[in-house]
């Protein structure tokens, strides 16, 4: 697999980091790092505070935790505190919302999940930041994967297959380290990262070896289901396709009201 060189992660002045929900910076720390440390703008951006297990206020202080190792200022630190539950009937909330912060500091690169199927807080975060790429004319879009796959098949750290020529960013010198110390700030996610390392062998392997990330030259077809077996379906909640293609309507009628 041929890999762009990691060069162009660099380019950028203002970085906005649009996440679905705490430990998610997990995935990209080792970049914010780098960034941090080479001067740029840095700001992350949670549409939601994982309320929906009911630990919200300890879900954001486990984020802090983690920014503290990263390097980024907790005034870079954002919440837009979105109901999980809520968030698929009140998407144009959420995109309002992070347009208005995304002018307010000003963007020239965002990076966000990518549209993978795992998880449907994860797709739903990806479709909000393609929103306000679009609206707030940020020029640069890149997004990084999480997992893909259904319940005890989960292929995490690595993208979907049809994601070719990804931005892979090597780890040297602290860079293990650092994960490790952010891995751990998630405390209440122990559980469900554990089952990450059950359901593939290699996840861990791959999570502490490198960061993966895909530049896009497009905007992501949010239309076509991400993956032949979309992997929410089969989760406890059974979110399904046709609901996530319901919220994007919604979405969609608020746009042309």
């Amino acid at each position: 697999m041929m890999a762009m060189h990691e060069s162009k992660l660099f380019g950028f002045t203002k970085y906005l980091f649009f996440l679905a929900h705490p430990d998610d910076d997990l995935y990209c720390c080792v970049l914010m790092k780098r960034l941090v440390d080479e001067g740029k703008s840095v700001k992350l951006l949670y549409l939601t505070s994982g309320d929906a297990g009911g630990a919200k206020r300890e879900r954001e202080k486990e984020v802090f935790r983690s920014t503290k190792y990263i390097g980024v200022e907790n005034k870079n630190v954002l919440f837009l505190e979105i109901p999980e539950q809520e968030l698929p009937n009140i998407l144009h909330r959420a995109v309002a919302s992070a347009v208005q912060v995304v002018k307010s500091c000003g963007t020239d690169c965002a990076v966000g999940h990518d549209y993978e199927g795992g998880h449907e807080g994860h797709d739903l975060a990806s479709f909000c930041l393609s929103e306000v790429v679009r609206l707030a004319e940020i020029g640069t879009h890149i997004v990084f994967p999480v997992y893909h796959g259904p319940p005890g098949k989960r292929r995490g750290a690595r993208f979907k297959p049809v994601r070719k020529n990804p931005i892979i960013l090597p780890f040297t010198g602290n860079d293990r380290a650092l994960k490790e110390a952010v891995l751990k700030c998630y405390v209440s996610q122990k559980e469900h990262f554990d089952g990450l390392g059950s359901s593939s062998s290699d996840y861990f392997d791959l999570l502490f070896s490198r960061e993966l990330f895909f530049l896009l030259s497009a905007p992501i077809d949010y239309r076509s289901r991400p993956m032949e077996e979309v992997g929410y379906e089969l989760h406890r909640n059974r979110f399904t396709f046709e609901k996530f293609q319901l919220a994007l309507n919604k979405y969609r009628t608020h746009l042309s009201d």
